[in-house]
């Protein structure tokens, strides 16, 4: 039907035995693709959050602000804009319309996955972003419970503390001071919670290196 082509409707239910979604258009129910839709946010500010990382872009006044980062701070629902503060060491904050931010994530931003229309049981599920795929440019996310996903940028929206992860990409050591005794049952209990972290999402994936002064040790 391509006269249907270009027009508006809205997603009724999904049926996973046809694999499709009920849509309304023009009055009329039809059973559609996931391929044959292509999402319309209604609402733009649900892509961003308090503390949501942002580029500003598109600014004709102020165009050396362009390419900037900054930080979410509140959202004016009365004037339409963002209040960010700059990332650039000034202390500045700015208001700011919509159409002159975009999401700005980095690994270890923690984000909500949204508008997937192929895989719609995931919408609403948190993630944690891990890393930029440039040649398909896609995010490698890690969803909460282990899985991990390529998803594009405009299927993610900042969501929640965005805190740096609890080990970022870079080699981080770990001490802890113990008795002899005790020492077997802090080095299984820590690795746990670190695996049952990664489960989660809340932990970056982690390589694990133990070193013993002698072979007796552990």
């Amino acid at each position: 039907s391509p006269e249907l082509n270009g027009q508006l409707a809205t997603c009724v239910r999904w049926d996973v035995e046809k694999s499709r979604w009920l849509v309304s258009v023009a009055g009329v129910e039809k059973f559609l693709r996931p391929e044959n839709l292509v999402l319309q946010r209604s609402e733009k500010t649900s892509r961003f959050c308090a503390g949501a990382p942002v580029r500003i872009c598109g600014l004709q006044a102020a165009k050396e602000l362009n390419g900037t980062l900054a930080t979410c701070k509140n959202w004016d629902s009365e004037k339409q804009r963002w209040l960010v503060s700059l990332d650039n060491g000034s202390g500045e904050d700015k208001l700011l319309k919509l159409d002159n931010l975009e999401l700005a994530l980095r690994p270890g931003s923690s984000v909500r996955l949204a508008g997937l229309c192929a895989q719609p049981e995931l919408n609403g599920r948190s993630a944690m972003c891990i890393a930029w795929d440039g040649g398909r440019q896609r995010w490698r996310v890690r969803i909460e419970g282990g899985e991990e996903k390529a998803l594009r940028p405009e299927n993610l929206e900042a969501h929640g503390e965005q805190e740096p992860p609890a080990i970022g990409p870079a080699l981080t050591q770990v001490v802890e001071v113990c008795e002899e005794s005790a020492k077997l049952g802090r080095l299984t209990g820590f690795l746990r919670k670190m695996r049952e972290e990664e489960k989660r999402g809340t932990r970056q994936r982690s390589l694990v290196l133990v070193f013993c002064a002698r072979s007796t040790s552990v």
